[in-house]
């Protein structure tokens, strides 16, 4: 009997020192009634006895002191939902090798917010934009208490205030006056601004350009309100000009005297000469290579020349230009160009040389180009032989608008072109031409794209047979009516052969998706064509496609049916960014 007695002393000895032999071990269920959502979330991830479960606690003395602290945690948890009077029910059933907590919650009634003070004092007691934040905030009188509310409020206040150029911003009284008795609140939120910062002395530290050339491009100047937002607007404005890997723009906080923020501007050059080659495959061309050049600044006040050799089965294209940076939008630019142009088509082929000047500027959204070319054009089509020389004044307008560059999702683009040439201007012919373009992508689903383009053309001409090839309308093409054979689509003469057309439309509907990784398919219909009138007769032709997403864009595989040909399918290839 005392033996007995010892050994049950013994048990209860190692259960109190935390070694409790394997039989005294449980398994527990914790349960939660009477709530749910967001309420029933937060009290389980707060329930210590829980997550202690979870974590494979099974001592009972450890249990029993986690379930007497759940009522402390299921009020914390419920809280930030403005309940502060629970009703808990809870048991604790330690059977043999299994246990069972449950807890059945009865929330009570829920606090409301009777009154909301926020108060601006400071500096920007007067700001417009602070002002106008307060009639935003998530606090409403009368609502229920949301502690993540009140977070959000705080939180969007001193967001505001920075953007603002308010520095030394803060709270001089930020509170939740809770009344548990009579279950309201109050809130209480002073925000103390002190004095808005302005820009002051603006640094550039670099020393390959001069720079005048880069502060015209700058969106700010001293003297001007503080804002984070123009900071980043002048990092992203100076990485347009094409000279920079990397552009710093951060404020001197440590400099900042009487209110005014010195700005430290420190770009990382590119290389200044860039090089590339590259090979290639295009229905539309054939096999081709390619070689370019780019210095990107040949001397202090940024002047650059580019260069570009393309040679392919059909054609090659070698031209070069300089450039001139002007005015305060990167982009803008008066350039000098020279370039030869040679191409085969279906039944004719042309070689261009051509000399030009343009002016690039960015009146707002658009992008405008006015541009004056003379070329002489050596062409032959059928039994024709010609040689134009053509003064070619024109202007060009574009405007794109989509979320990404190399893979759109969403977004369109708008191209209008008009030029033209007179015989008493040192031209061959007198002609006047006008080309639009548009072209649009919409989502259809996470993985799935709509994309349209339509683009028309017109030509008044004095005489068609004097126009040269590169200013006659042809239709059919990888980027045109896919089905039909490169420019292989326009006004035919006596004997067969294509010869263009003074009118040019063409229209396509796309759906592809993504399928697997970068991989995808397309389905599509094509529509177009060019001829003398109006509205010239169109062909179409639909067909299957494969898409790959590569670094520069889609790689395109296109079998395409022509609808008015008994040909079966064209293969068609390309590699490009949809817009």
């Amino acid at each position: 009997m005392y033996l007995l007695r010892g050994l049950r002393l013994s048990l209860w000895g190692l259960c109190a020192l935390g070694v409790a032999p394997g039989a005294l071990a449980f398994d527990i269920e914790v349960r939660v009634e009477g709530v749910d959502g967001e309420l029933r979330a937060n009290v389980e991830s707060l329930l210590t006895i829980r997550q202690a479960a979870r974590q494979g606690e099974s001592r009972p003395h450890v249990l029993q002191r986690l379930h007497k602290r759940a009522k402390e945690d299921i009020e914390q948890a419920l809280q930030p939902f403005g309940y502060y009077a629970p009703v808990v029910r809870s048991t604790l059933d330690l059977d043999e090798g299994a246990a069972t907590a449950e807890y059945r919650i009865e929330p009570g009634p829920r606090t409301r917010i009777r009154r909301v003070n926020i108060e601006v004092r400071g500096g920007g007691e007067d700001d417009p934009e602070l002002q106008g934040a307060l009639e935003k905030l998530p606090l409403r009188a009368d609502q229920p208490l949301l502690h993540s509310d009140y977070r959000q409020a705080k939180e969007r206040l001193i967001q505001i205030a920075f953007a603002r150029g308010y520095f030394d911003v803060g709270y001089e009284t930020a509170q939740i006056r809770v009344h548990r008795d009579d279950r309201y609140a109050d809130i209480v939120l002073v925000l103390s601004t002190g004095p808005r910062y302005e820009v002051g002395e603006i640094r550039i530290d670099q020393d390959e350009l001069d720079d005048a050339v880069i502060r015209r491009y700058l969106p700010i100047a001293s003297g001007d309100p503080f804002s984070p937002d123009a900071l980043l607007d002048t990092q992203f404005q100076l990485m347009e000009l094409g000279y920079f890997s990397r552009v710093d723009v951060s404020p001197e906080r440590d400099e900042a005297e009487e209110a005014r923020m010195p700005i430290r501007i420190e770009p990382r050059y590119l290389p200044s000469q860039r090089y590339a080659a590259g090979i290639g495959f295009g229905t539309d061309t054939g096999a081709r290579v390619s070689l370019e050049s780019d210095f990107r600044h040949i001397n202090r006040r940024g002047h650059s020349i580019e260069s570009d050799i393309r040679v392919s089965q059909r054609g090659a294209d070698v031209g070069g230009s300089y450039n001139i940076p002007l005015g305060s939008i990167p982009g803008e630019s008066l350039s000098f160009s020279t370039r030869y142009e040679r191409e085969e088509f279906e039944d004719g082929d042309s070689e261009s040389y051509i000399i030009g000047a343009s002016l690039a500027r960015q009146p707002g959204d658009w992008k405008r180009r006015t541009y004056l070319e003379y070329s002489t054009e050596r062409f032959s089509v059928g039994d024709l032989r010609r040689t134009t020389n053509l003064l070619v004044p024109g202007v060009s307008f574009e405007r794109k608008e989509f979320d990404n560059e190399v893979f759109p999702r969403n977004g369109w683009s708008v191209f209008l072109d008009t030029h033209g040439a007179a015989e008493p201007a040192l031209s061959s012919t007198t002609f006047a031409q006008s080309r639009v373009a548009l072209r649009g992508i919409l989502p259809l689903d996470a993985k799935s794209r709509l994309l349209g383009r339509f683009e028309y053309g017109a030509s008044f001409v004095d005489s068609f047979d004097r126009l040269p090839l590169s200013e006659r309308f042809y239709a059919g093409g990888d980027r045109s009516v896919r089905g039909y054979a490169f420019r292989s689509l326009g006004e035919f003469d006596d004997e067969g052969n294509v010869i263009g057309g003074e009118y040019l439309t063409t229209m396509s509907v796309e759906v592809d998706r993504l399928i697997w990784g970068n991989w995808g398919a397309a389905a599509f219909l094509d529509a177009g064509g060019a001829g003398n009138t109006a509205f010239p007769e169109v062909s179409r032709g639909v067909g299957l496609g494969l898409r790959y997403r590569s670094p520069v864009g889609a790689v395109r595989v296109d079998l395409a049916h022509p609808l008015d040909k008994d040909r079966l399918v064209r293969l068609h290839i390309g590699i490009g960014i949809s817009l």
